[in-house]
C-alpha cells in the first residue's frame, strides 16, 4: 500500500536527482513516471487481490489525476527554476518532517 503515495522514495529521488543538479523538469518528469508504473503494476496487484471493487474511490483517484497532471505540466513549463528548486525542497522537507512527526507520536503512544 506504501507504493501508492510513492513509497517515500519519491521525495528521496527527487531531492537527490535535484542535488546533482538535474533539470527540474527532468527530475519532475522522471519521478512522475517512475511513480506511474509503480502505481499502475501496485493496484493491478491491489485489486487482482481485493475481494471487491470500490468503484466510486477508483473513480475519484482517477478524476483527480486527469486533473491534476496537465495543471502541473503547465506550471512547471511556467514557474523559474530557481522558485520551483526552493519549491520543491520545502516540499520535501515538510513531507520528511510530517513522517518524522507521525513516527515519533507512535513512540509516544
Amino acid at each position: 500500500m506504501d507504493s501508492f503515495a510513492g513509497g517515500g522514495w519519491g521525495t528521496l529521488v527527487t531531492s537527490t536527482l535535484i542535488s546533482k543538479r538535474k533539470s527540474a523538469r527532468y527530475v519532475i518528469g522522471s519521478v512522475c513516471l517512475a511513480e506511474f508504473f509503480v502505481v499502475l503494476f501496485s493496484s493491478i496487484t491491489f485489486f487482482i487481490l481485493l475481494k471487491s471493487l470500490p468503484i466510486v474511490e477508483i473513480a475519484g483517484l482517477i478524476f483527480g489525476g486527469l486533473l491534476a497532471a496537465p495543471l502541473a505540466a503547465r506550471s512547471v513549463g511556467k514557474v523559474p527554476v530557481k522558485k520551483m528548486f526552493i519549491a520543491i525542497g520545502v516540499l520535501v522537507m515538510l513531507t520528511s518532517f510530517m513522517t518524522f512527526w507521525r513516527v515519533i507520536a507512535d513512540l509516544i503512544h
